[in-house]
């Protein structure tokens, strides 16, 4: 997976919050206190091998990150810096971003390139906007995505003229390990969708989208994700695995 931690303008933000530390609230998870320790992301022989350490009250504290395979020789870290109920979150060259949250560890907003806010109705998000800079007035496009939800599971998303559907296996809950956690866990330390079961297939037509697999511990947890991307059309496929063991 790639990493895109790079606001240099943001360097200022970082700076006046470094050296603060404060708790915010954990992520849902219906495994209590269980963390994911480490995760193996492998696509096409580049694989990242990911080590998560933790600090006051289960928050994230920093990530280790090598690479092996066609990625091998690469190294990087994460480190998250609280404040409130919000955080700071820097790489191994001193690039970072800034994430707004409440104290029911909800995303408020992200200072990425790309400023990113969101919207909630109760626990369930409504809204994503995404703003990005532009040379004439109002000086941003703003590009919204609007989720639906069902039985607590997100059914459905809009973007311009990008339409996903959802599909769930109603058996299982959803956990850390899940696709949709775990794309916000790695982008932002925190997931903005916690839906009640694990996703199986995502579509954004007839003919392509995602699928997902999945193998369990005997504690029931994800202990590795199967990620098949499809365009039947194109005949092609593109598959990525997540390895994780559990603290």
């Amino acid at each position: 997976m790639k990493q895109s931690f790079i606001t240099y303008c943001l360097l200022i933000l970082i700076t006046a919050f470094v050296g603060y530390a404060c708790k915010k609230s954990k992520n849902d998870n219906p495994f209590g206190n269980a963390k994911i320790a480490t995760a193996i992301i492998s696509n096409n022989g580049s694989i990242e091998n990911y080590q998560f350490f933790y600090g006051a009250s289960n928050n994230i504290d920093s990530v280790s990150i090598t690479g092996s395979g066609s990625s091998y020789g690469h190294n990087g870290y994460l480190k998250y810096s609280y404040i409130g109920s919000s955080w700071t979150v820097t790489d191994q060259n001193g690039y970072g971003f800034m994430v707004w949250a409440n104290t029911a560890g909800q995303l408020l907003k992200v200072l990425v390139a790309d400023t990113l806010t969101f919207t909630y109705n109760n626990n369930m998000l409504t809204v994503q906007n995404e703003y990005a800079t532009s040379a004439t007035p109002p000086y941003y496009v703003n590009t919204p995505t609007y989720y639906t939800w069902l039985n607590g599971d997100v059914t459905k998303t809009e973007s311009g003229t990008l339409n996903q559907t959802y599909t769930y296996n109603t058996s299982k809950n959803g956990q850390p390990g899940d696709p949709i956690r775990i794309a916000g866990f790695l982008a932002y330390g925190v997931s903005a969708i916690k839906t009640n079961h694990l996703v199986t297939r995502i579509a954004n037509s007839s003919t392509q989208g995602k699928n997902y697999a999945y193998t369990f511990d005997n504690k029931g947890r994800i202990s590795m994700l199967v990620e098949v991307v499809y365009n039947n059309t194109l005949n092609k496929h593109d598959t990525t695995t997540y390895a994780y063991t559990y603290y």
